[in-house]
């Protein structure tokens, strides 16, 4: 684990746990459940991810853009009946940002992949089941850490990755209290 993803892991545990402790409250068997699980997952991450590509993540981290998975989310979204409404998400642009904020995203696609096991086979999946390119995580992390080496960046990371796990953190609670 290079250094930047210690500190990233570190700084992040307790909005990590948080937003692991949320999500399991959705129950991936109950059709209703699993539609408010995928709304809660949109409304969060379809604006950060329409944001990402504005201020030039392609750029920042080349790749990017064809891993998105706000299709996906999208597809299983109007196929479990959810409705969308895609509100703007505030995002810095510095090159720290983006990396706090795809540190979140690309992270959260390695949780998918616990979750896909726990939801039902029936339900529309395409958005647990998105994959990532062999290696993926880790060129993500060394480019990470080669852009982070001063505690400016550090701090621009950290509360970039922060205001993406508190997106995640509303809309969960949202989307479980409707």
């Amino acid at each position: 684990m290079n250094a930047a993803h210690r500190t990233l892991r570190a700084g992040t545990a307790a909005a990590h746990a948080r937003i692991d402790a949320l999500f399991s409250r959705f129950d991936l068997q109950d059709r209703a459940s699993y539609a408010a699980f995928l709304g809660a997952h949109a409304e969060a991450l379809l604006p950060i991810e329409t944001r990402l590509a504005e201020v030039g993540a392609e750029r920042v981290f080349p790749g990017w853009d064809e891993g998105r998975r706000g299709e996906l989310l999208r597809a299983d979204c109007a196929e479990a009946g959810i409705d969308l409404a895609e509100t703007p998400a505030p995002l810095a642009s510095t090159g720290a940002a983006i990396a706090g904020t795809l540190y979140v995203l690309e992270g959260s696609r390695l949780g998918a992949k616990v979750l896909a096991r726990r939801a039902n086979p029936g339900f529309p999946r395409r958005f647990l089941d998105a994959g990532e390119s062999p290696g993926a995580w880790q060129s993500l992390l060394s480019r990470i850490d080669a852009m982070l080496e001063d505690n400016r960046a550090m701090d621009d990371a950290l509360s970039a990755a922060h205001d993406c796990f508190g997106a995640f953190e509303r809309s969960g609670e949202r989307w479980l209290a409707a």
